[in-house]
């Protein structure tokens, strides 16, 4: 069964198109599209730097073609002008809480690279309802909030029609940092992505009085996304299952020089050994995944540091750990 579905994801994510013209790679590293101002993903820490899942992985490309986490521009994107942002090259990568649907597979320009990360979509209400399931709150009207550029609406309903759930909805639709000002008048409950639910409520003292319902509305897969690019689809999907296979041969920031002077896996010392030219026909230098474990970590490593310590997004950690640990995340195999 393991083997079927590491088939299967394969076969879906590392579709490419075999008749664009490349793009020069130094541009990969320069422009990274993210979503800042979500806990966890990508947000400024007490001395205004950038940190988060998303803003690790950036600082991996550009490593994987500088030697330099620090030679990354981080563009700001909101999730209305993410694709857009991509096709007109305001950044080259986009790394910014972006699910993979049908529709957005087939937009004109741009490719998913990599499944980067498993979410969950939940509702978050007003403790006065006094409910802990939506068929509880079943021919009630209720003010419902939507992050714009989302598919949080569209999952709802669904779910909604799916289950039978008469709901008469108002909608409200905000932007990514609107949270900030909410008021309890503002929505009964709010449609997200755990992570980005988890990050409102840390934030916001009126989220207090919300808690989660226990539907889970939609499972999301969370892609890299690049303009369609040959070449530069291909780079971003090896530098991706880099970290992940560090992860999966047990490699982090720490202790990959111990291992190195030891081990006679063929693998990690194809791939990791400090002057292997693995991959150099991509742009990256010399060494590349070396310099990645040890300046910004495994998969794992960067998950547990930047998403894995919140209680609030433990039901979607086992999903995010690696194949062997019973989750969804893996490398295929190098071959030859």
């Amino acid at each position: 069964m393991k083997n079927i579905l590491k088939i299967l994801f394969y076969l879906l994510f590392a579709t490419v198109s075999f008749y664009a013209k490349a793009d020069d790679l130094s541009e990969v590293v320069n422009n990274c599209g993210i979503n800042i101002g979500i806990e966890g993903l990508s947000s400024y820490d007490s001395n205004n730097k950038l940190e988060g899942f998303d803003v690790e992985f950036c600082k991996a490309f550009a490593v994987a073609y500088m030697n330099d986490e620090n030679k990354v521009r981080f563009v700001d994107v909101a999730l209305t002008e993410r694709f857009d942002a991509l096709l007109d090259k305001r950044i080259d990568i986009l790394f910014g809480n972006t699910t993979i649907n049908f529709n957005r597979s087939t937009i004109d320009g741009i490719l998913f690279s990599a499944t980067s990360l498993f979410d969950k979509q939940f509702v978050l209400i007003k403790d006065e309802f006094n409910v802990e399931r939506l068929k509880e709150l079943d021919g009630k009207t209720l003010t419902a909030c939507y992050l714009n550029g989302s598919n949080n609406k569209d999952n709802l309903l669904k779910y909604l029609n799916a289950n039978n759930i008469k709901l008469s909805i108002a909608e409200k639709n905000y932007e990514n940092n609107d949270f900030e000002t909410f008021t309890l008048n503002d929505c009964d409950l709010l449609m997200n992505d755990s992570i980005y639910l988890n990050s409102y409520k840390n934030h916001n003292p009126h989220f207090k009085d919300y808690h989660l319902l226990e539907d889970e509305i939609s499972f999301d897969a969370m892609s890299l996304v690049v303009r369609r690019n040959v070449k530069i689809a291909k780079s971003m999907r090896i530098i991706f299952y880099t970290m992940v296979l560090a992860s999966e041969k047990g490699l982090n920031s720490g202790n990959i020089d111990k291992v190195l002077s030891k081990t006679k896996d063929y693998e990690i010392l194809k791939v990791f050994s400090k002057d292997s030219e693995f991959a150099k026909e991509y742009g990256m230098i010399k060494g590349f995944a070396y310099n990645i474990v040890k300046k910004v970590g495994s998969y794992s490593e960067i998950y547990e540091k930047t998403l894995g310590k919140y209680e609030g997004l433990k039901s979607i950690k086992d999903k995010n750990k690696i194949l062997k640990e019973g989750g969804l995340i893996f490398a295929p195999p190098i071959g030859k």
